[in-house]
């Protein structure tokens, strides 16, 4: 997180990888959602505008609600004042 500030980046978005086919690699673990909620405190912590963060975010989830900065209701932690 710190690098991908360090170069200007705003919104992040962190998920889950989850195997398509029995030709992917396994997954190693399942990360728990309060896990999430945690990433997402942290990344709001070090100055991201957004961080959409759960277990089936992708790039682009919800990129219209990140980009006004409304997380959507996802997690408890809510939006940051800035």
């Amino acid at each position: 997180m710190d690098d991908l500030r360090a170069v200007g980046v705003d919104i992040l978005t962190l998920g889950q990888y989850l195997r398509p086919t029995i030709n992917h690699l396994p997954v190693q673990r399942f990360v728990a959602p309060e896990e999430f909620d945690s990433y997402r405190a942290a990344a709001l912590a070090r100055g991201f505008v957004e961080c959409v963060a759960g277990p089936l975010v992708r790039s682009s989830y919800r990129a219209e609600q990140a980009l006004a900065r409304n997380n959507a209701g996802l997690g408890t932690g809510g939006i940051a004042s800035r």
